[in-house]
């Protein structure tokens, strides 16, 4: 039996991790549906000034270890405001993210898959 309230802390500590530790972080968000056993990437921002110099490859390698260590897969829907979707789809598959559902208007959620099941 996973027990969610000690996952929901290491998220708590991960997020703060990310936030204080990784530069250029504008912001950095998941959370745990315990429910469904998975961990979703609510919000993932890199200053503009500091994109492009690894900082968010920095975060999505942390956060594919975090996801590893407790044992759930990662849910996210990129999104961005300035339609680079399917430059945020080719990143988040460098780190072995695949389109999971398609809404439609380019909208995509995409999955790391750790569990078996």
């Amino acid at each position: 039996m996973v027990d969610y309230n000690n996952i929901n802390n290491r998220v708590e500590w991960f997020e703060r991790y990310v936030i204080n530790n990784i530069p250029g972080v504008e912001r950095f968000g998941i959370y745990v549906n315990g429910d469904e056993g998975k961990l979703y990437l609510s919000d993932l921002s890199i200053r503009n000034n500091c994109r492009g110099k690894g900082f968010g490859t920095m975060v999505m390698e942390s956060l594919v270890r975090f996801g590893e260590d407790v044992g759930m897969d990662i849910y996210c829907i990129p999104s961005s405001d300035t339609d680079e979707d399917e430059r945020l789809m080719g990143f988040y598959s460098r780190f072995g993210f695949i389109v999971m559902d398609e809404y439609g208007d380019g909208v995509v959620r995409m999955v790391k898959k750790f569990n078996k099941s």
